[in-house]
């Protein structure tokens, strides 16, 4: 918890002091950074006189500045606008307010920058709304986030894009989306497993926009790594190059893609750490690495979720970097697509 006590020291629990230094400051405009790092003399100007405030007052003028820093703190981080702190029309942190108040509200609160949480649900949770571009990793039925497929649709999040190398099987991974008509239009390179998605696709329930396969990864890739376009020879001459722009490059023919980006990428990871760093098991990796940088908000769940240092630096696949929530997943089907068995 934030304290201030009687000697000028801002406390946000055990080893986390800050020493005040000198300073008058205008109560009315002063800053967090300035109340915190600044105030060691107990005078402060208000509407233009002097005026003698103890420091056993100093919690409670930080916690005002806190409370009011709250209603405002999420859109203008979101928006990444730090406009001028005396505006009465904008959204009003100085940058120095934004570093103070990550750190602060970290310490004192975790729920508002943690990245482990204990169920996909709560994972989920202030994120989702109709509309929304989702990708989800796997291929086919391996490597895919189950428990977070689960969690979107019982949230009944409606109208998504779904952006993934295939639409699951009756029953099983995104399949469970389209049970529920909860997907609008897939971006994918592959549906033909799915009975349920033809008969919607082909009742016009919903849109496919089709990608060769390499096309699709490439795509997703381009999104993590900010490339909006490029261009690739795969598909010049066919279906998939209709009202596409077409560009000769040393007298050969090549078309433009565009680069991917979803509001939300769901992947799996066979372990992880609690900073969010990924390592994938064997095929299982296919699609979740790329997907994993191109999401604005990237949730992972993992099969075994580590504490920080335990993974080898040199096996992580994903940095945590790109990774904001994590979780710990459970009951997993280990489902087959194609069960193929020999006769003994």
């Amino acid at each position: 918890m934030a304290v201030a006590s009687a000697n000028g020291i801002f406390e946000i629990e055990k080893n986390h002091k800050y020493i005040a230094a000198n300073a008058t400051v205008d109560l009315a405009n002063c800053s967090l950074y300035d109340l915190v790092f600044r105030l060691n003399k107990p005078a402060f100007k208000s509407q233009g006189r002097m005026k003698t405030i103890a420091k056993k007052d100093l919690k409670n003028i930080i916690c005002d500045k806190l409370n009011s820093a709250d209603r405002y703190f999420t859109r203008v981080f979101n928006n990444a606008k730090f406009k001028d702190a005396k505006s009465i029309h904008k959204a009003e942190l100085i940058l120095n307010d934004i570093f103070l108040f990550y750190f602060i509200i970290y310490k004192m609160n975790d729920k508002v920058f943690k990245k482990v949480y204990k169920e996909p649900k709560e994972a989920l949770e202030g994120i989702l709304f109709d509309g929304m571009i989702v990708m989800s990793g796997g291929f086919g039925l391996c490597g895919l986030p189950e428990n977070l497929i689960l969690a979107l649709r019982d949230s009944g999040v409606r109208n998504l894009t779904v952006i993934s190398n295939n639409a699951g099987t009756e029953g099983q991974g995104l399949g469970l989306l389209l049970e529920t008509k909860q997907i609008k239009k897939a971006i994918s390179s592959y549906v033909g497993e799915n009975k349920l998605f033809e008969k919607q696709y082909l009742s016009g329930e919903i849109e496919l926009e089709f990608n060769p396969q390499g096309t699709l990864a490439e795509r997703v890739r381009a999104g993590g790594a900010g490339i909006p376009a490029f261009f690739t020879a795969t598909g010049v001459g066919t279906l998939v190059s209709e009202n596409k722009k077409h560009q000769s490059f040393n007298g050969k023919e090549y078309i433009m893609e565009t680069g991917l980006v979803a509001d939300l990428s769901i992947v799996k990871a066979w372990k992880g750490d609690k900073s969010g760093n990924l390592i994938y098991r064997k095929t299982a990796r296919n699609f979740n690495p790329v997907m994993a940088t191109a999401g604005k908000v990237t949730i992972a769940e993992v099969e075994e979720l580590c504490e920080v240092g335990e993974l080898d630096p040199d096996q992580i696949h994903t940095p945590g970097i790109y990774v904001n929530r994590i979780l710990e997943g459970r009951n997993y089907t280990k489902a087959i697509e194609n069960l193929t068995l020999s006769e003994g």
